[in-house]
């Protein structure tokens, strides 16, 4: 870059994925949080996020630093990061780019071979040369980074590492979708039991080889639950662990409705409006309660008591109203 030069992010970033430009690194850096070392806080806050606990980076440009270290995992974990988004992807699988006087070829030697769609090499007398590729085959997607490479081995290793994956690895469906994968015992519902279902629309998948161990653990469902449930309704969680690591979880939803048990003594309610009709009707040929002289306390006066099995009666009226009944 020269004084005064102006590009977009966009350029810089073509720069910087194609050709290892640590000018445009700088210059991002510089414009979008001030300082080099806010913006190296920056990617080391975002790296803990994706779980990349084992990098610590000092600066934006990767030049060598006493403190700038990561490990082969966490690359792959910021590279997957990375793919998933468009701008980047785009820029990374572009052969090259013209921008004013400066043609940009991409360093990346594999791109366009054997699936390899993009991604980024690397180079420091005091890492190496590194290389991280990705490569799609057949609706399979994989990663492949190197560390400690060499300027043309690494990128042999990329391709006899994709040719492992495409032989070795396999899409497994661990979970149909609506599978059944625990249930939990329903109190007071017109069925004992709900079953739970993860809330994956595909059901759960993953690449697995052929040494590969898969264990489901179900966490937080309560030994019992108080009916009505809702269809949908979270009650617990599917970890799908992978090697003793786990690789993702779910939420575990009721995969139907469950219904409350009608009270057990509950009349039907014609049966009852019957009854309340029968009773104050014969109610009105028998004496009225007398109640004892005073103050009212509970605001229930001598009038209203007389006027008791009236109420009942128009109450019971409108009951057998409401029921269709003239």
């Amino acid at each position: 870059l020269r004084p005064g030069e102006k590009r977009s992010v966009e350029e810089l970033l073509g720069s910087l994925l194609l050709v290892s430009g640590n000018d445009a690194a700088s210059a991002l850096a510089l414009g979008l949080a001030g300082s080099e070392e806010t913006f190296a806080q920056w990617m080391n806050q975002e790296a803990r996020k994706l779980g990349a606990t084992h990098s610590r980076f000092s600066n934006p440009h990767g030049l060598p630093d006493p403190h700038h270290i990561t490990t082969a995992r966490d690359m792959a974990l910021i590279a997957r990061a990375f793919w998933q988004n468009p701008l980047l992807r785009r820029i990374a699988a572009t052969p090259k780019i013209q921008v004013g006087d400066h043609l940009w070829v991409n360093e990346n030697k594999l791109l366009g071979q054997g699936g390899v769609d993009g991604m980024k090499t690397g180079y420091t007398q005091a890492a190496g040369h590194t290389y991280v590729a990705s490569a799609t085959y057949r609706g399979r997607h994989l990663l492949v980074v190197l560390l400690k490479d060499t300027k043309d081995g690494k990128y042999q290793d990329a391709q006899n590492l994709f040719r492992w994956g495409w032989t070795h690895y396999r899409d497994e469906l661990l979970l149909p979708s609506g599978a059944q994968a625990a249930q939990v015992q329903v109190r007071g519902g017109l069925r004992p039991f709900v079953p739970l279902t993860p809330a994956s629309s595909a059901g759960i998948r993953t690449f697995l080889a052929p040494f590969d161990r898969v264990t489901f653990r179900v966490e937080g469902v309560p030994s019992w639950i108080e009916a009505p449930i809702e269809k949908g309704e979270t009650l617990g969680t599917l970890e799908v662990w992978v090697n003793g690591r786990l690789l993702a979880s779910y939420p575990l939803v009721a995969a139907g409705t469950v219904l409350p048990k009608p009270r057990e003594n509950a009349r039907p309610p014609l049966q009852d409006a019957w009854r309340r009709w029968w009773s104050s009707l014969v109610s009105l040929f028998l004496p009225s309660p007398v109640l004892p002289k005073g103050p009212a306390s509970s605001g229930f006066s001598e009038e209203m008591a007389g006027n008791d099995h009236l109420l009942d009666l128009a109450g019971a009226f409108v009951d057998l109203r409401r029921l269709g009944i003239p």
